[in-house]
């Protein structure tokens, strides 16, 4: 998943700021996660979640939840309120490598963000 817009936020506010956000985005995300989720940050203002054993149907109803607890969080005083992006792809054990899976839902994120952003797709 990706912050719409982060370096809008960035430009317009700081880098402090910014730095909320991203973090105030990761406590909103984890808090909108099941128990058995993993969240990371994989760079930038992008992150990545791990549903364990999620067929694709519960995947988008996770996917979906998250990005509705970030459309209606609350800004803290002083920051801007974001957005979120999500591409999904799910793998099978042995289906693919970790790079092709990666590859997958890059493309659906892009898609979304293509699509006009604060969305979820499927890759």
């Amino acid at each position: 998943m990706d912050i719409d817009h982060f370096k809008r936020i960035n430009d317009q506010h700081g880098h402090l700021v910014g730095d909320r956000v991203l973090a105030h985005f990761a406590q909103t995300v984890g808090r909108a996660l099941r128990h058995t989720d993993y969240l990371g940050r994989f760079g930038g203002e992008e992150f990545v979640v791990l549903l364990p054993r999620t067929d694709m149907e519960a995947v988008l109803a996770v996917a979906e939840h998250v990005r509705q607890a970030v459309e209606q969080q609350s800004a803290i005083a002083g920051q801007p309120a974001c957005t979120a992006s999500l591409g999904l792809a799910t793998i099978e054990a042995g289906e693919a490598t970790l790079d092709e899976l990666l590859a997958r839902d890059d493309s659906a994120l892009y898609r979304a963000k293509a699509d006009g952003r604060n969305r979820v797709e499927a890759g």
